[in-house]
């Protein structure tokens, strides 16, 4: 694989996700900020640190193509979940452990494999012109339901609404307790539970031309301020124009709408990463 361009830029105080790439691997983290006050690690959040550490996990194993992915992934979570727990002198649930969403991209031997959890978005050109997109519906759905909600709230409280999202905050605990459950969304944390439930798929490698795995900072070029044309015409953008001038005009328009009332989110900007692979044989 030829790694044609990268971008991993800080939105927040905290810089939550991560990137990482190597001659035969890709793949992009996206840490999801805490919504309580739980703070154990010696990282900027606990989310930053979680992608931290799958990152270096990543780094290390993915060069050998003898692991599987989803053993590999098992094998990070057991790790993380030892090293959180020792900094706690209480019992961890579930709910209390950071995740993050991931997208990793491997050449294995003659084939590619993708793993996916969370929202990190994947966009695939094939060599016969058509794409495969991999991102998480479930997820995007409910934050959407959230967003509509903080609009709601805007009108109701005659503010901004960026200034209407303290008043959202039991919507997005609601939802965040959904994760890795039936009816929710699956994503990555040390638990491992969703693992089993990753997007996965492994193509011979001459069926893909290239790739773009993004986080979904980057992502609001396509499915929030619409400046591409859906994720296929973001793709190809990324090739020609390059990362860095896509980020520019993203981080232009969310300036111009700094209080998210033209193109309702979350925060006036995220994270925002990428990373676009040529495959070769």
């Amino acid at each position: 694989m030829y790694i044609k361009d990268h971008l991993a830029l800080q939105g927040n105080a905290a810089m939550e996700d991560r990137i990482g790439f190597g001659p035969d691997y890709l793949f992009v983290i996206d840490g999801a900020s805490g919504l309580d006050k739980v703070h154990l690690t010696d990282e900027a959040s606990d989310a930053a640190w979680l992608a931290i550490r799958i990152g270096e996990f990543l780094e290390m194993n993915l060069p050998y193509p003898s692991f599987e992915l989803s053993d590999l992934m098992k094998a990070i979570a057991q790790a993380l979940r030892q090293e959180y727990d020792n900094l706690s002198f209480s019992y961890q649930v579930a709910a209390d452990y950071p995740s993050a969403g991931l997208a990793i991209v491997r050449r294995r031997y003659n084939q590619l494999e993708y793993f996916g959890l969370g929202d990190c978005t994947a966009v695939f050109r094939l060599t016969d012109g058509t794409f495969d997109l991999q991102r998480e519906e479930a997820l995007a759905a409910l934050d959407q339901t959230a967003i509509s909600e903080m609009v709601r709230q805007a009108e109701e409280h005659h503010c901004t609404v960026l200034e209407a999202r303290p008043y959202i905050q039991d919507v997005l605990v609601e939802n965040r307790n959904l994760r890795n459950k039936e009816g929710g969304y699956w994503i990555f944390d040390p638990t491992g539970i969703g693992i089993p439930h990753c997007r996965y798929f492994s193509r011979p490698i001459n069926e893909v031309a290239s790739v773009t795995l993004m986080t979904d900072g980057f992502a609001q070029l396509a499915d929030t301020f619409t400046e591409a044309d859906g994720f296929e015409d973001l793709h190809q953008r990324c090739l020609k124009e390059g990362l860095a001038p896509l980020a520019d005009r993203l981080f232009a328009l969310q300036e111009e709408d700094d209080q998210c009332n033209r193109y309702p989110r979350f925060k006036m900007r995220d994270d925002t990463c990428a990373v676009t692979a040529i495959i070769t044989e």
